[in-house]
């Protein structure tokens, strides 16, 4: 038969086992919520820090070579497009009115008018002068090709980082 007194002891004991156990558990919970977070946090640094590898890619130096052909690229087509807004607008003008085309008055009001100045640019630069341009900036920049892989290799160490987590998380979820 158990006294008082050995309850006693009993519920003391029970109160330090649990009291001991509790601590222990906090501690484990405390130690692995540390290496979880530690973990996830060095694979979050990796991400952003990939991520900013690629935006410094995408936004840095292109090449000669690129310059001069988006140049061109960029002049050929404002040339098309002004050709077409600034003509349509004049011939639709002298049809709508019966005027002669090409009348300085004429070309002047709706083609050209005091505020399109600057439209004139593109007729005034040539793919020469273009070349010439870029002959004499510096060699600097990344190739296009080169960028891409670059900017590809990133992308797949990302998704490897992503597929990690996800793995991960799948895992616990079972």
């Amino acid at each position: 038969m158990f006294t008082r007194e050995d309850r006693q002891k009993n519920r003391e004991n029970n109160a330090k086992v649990l009291k001991e156990s509790l601590t222990d558990k906090d501690s484990i919970i405390a130690i692995e919520t540390d290496r979880i977070t530690k973990r996830y946090e060095k694979i979050e640094a990796e991400i952003r820090n990939l991520q900013d590898e690629k935006s410094l890619l995408m936004e840095g130096a292109i090449t000669k070579e690129e310059v001069l052909k988006n140049a061109k690229i960029k002049l050929r087509a404002e040339r098309e497009r002004l050709v077409k807004e600034l003509l349509g607008k004049h011939l639709k003008s002298c049809q709508e009115r019966n005027l002669q085309p090409f009348v300085p008055v004429e070309v002047r009001t709706h083609m050209i008018s005091e505020y399109d100045p600057w439209k004139l640019f593109y007729f005034a630069i040539s793919e020469s002068d273009l070349e010439e341009a870029v002959a004499g900036l510096d060699d600097i920049g990344m190739a296009s090709t080169k960028r891409k892989a670059k900017i590809a290799e990133i992308d797949n160490q990302i998704a490897s980082l992503s597929e990690a987590i996800k793995k991960d998380l799948d895992a616990l979820k079972k």
